[in-house]
């Protein structure tokens, strides 16, 4: 399957007040977002895939980050993020639609952007984006947040307050009665939101993330996303 219209947008900082640095901190021979960007690339060509960093000189192991894993990077305002992606699809006119992720999120199952890609595509009715955060459907570090660029440049001058900005499409779930949108969610059977997380926050996410990492007997990117819970809950 070719995916010309598809930028994977993944926005990394070295600045997050929570855990400093997290980016390049490792789990075994990786650092997080190698371990991200390694997935996304079995699966994707290098030209769907962006990280969206701020132009902050601290940031620069993210960029060497990139450039070692040939990967395309683009510099933007450190606090507000959603401008990122603003400036990015506003000058990259050959996407259509855009899946969101952030780079804390090490073990990202690759197969939730094909997924909601097909569903996206073949939807009778024509899909603002479709989600898993609205009632939490997959755990931190899993979520589906696929775009139809125009709509998130259209709506972009009603971003208000800092949330929208930082959070990036916090707008679109406080209104999301005004969207066309489709809720995607995992089928695993003993799921809860609170109990599993596969992104990095705090410093005791990445102890439990590297009690994950040493349960795998395959690479990290070949687990999907059932797999992965059904390992977590052997820790917790």
């Amino acid at each position: 399957m070719k995916f010309h219209d598809l930028a994977i947008l993944i926005q990394s900082r070295m600045g997050s007040k929570r855990f400093p640095g997290k980016s390049m901190v490792h789990i075994g021979e990786y650092s997080l977002l190698e371990h991200l960007l390694i997935g996304l690339k079995q699966y994707f060509s290098v030209s769907n895939i962006y990280v969206l960093t701020s132009n902050l000189s601290e940031n620069k192991p993210i960029i060497n980050c990139c450039k070692k894993l040939k990967i395309n990077y683009v510099l933007g305002n450190e606090n507000n993020v959603a401008s990122r992606y603003y400036e990015f699809l506003k000058q990259n006119k050959r996407f259509d639609l855009f899946f969101r992720i952030c780079g804390d999120s090490p073990f990202f199952d690759t197969e939730l952007i094909l997924k909601s890609y097909e569903e996206m595509k073949s939807s009778k009715i024509k899909l603002d984006f479709i989600t898993s955060l609205p009632n939490k459907g997959n755990p931190q570090g899993q979520n589906i947040e696929l775009f139809n660029k125009d709509v998130f440049l259209s709506n972009y001058k009603n971003f208000k307050n800092n949330n929208h900005f930082e959070h990036v499409t916090s707008f679109f779930y406080q209104n999301i009665n005004q969207f066309n949108y489709k809720f995607s969610s995992t089928k695993f059977k003993q799921y809860n939101y609170e109990r599993c997380k596969f992104s990095i926050d705090i410093k005791s996410d990445l102890i439990f993330m590297t009690q994950l990492h040493n349960l795998m007997n395959k690479k990290p990117y070949l687990y999907n996303l059932e797999e992965l819970l059904d390992l977590a809950y052997k820790i917790k």
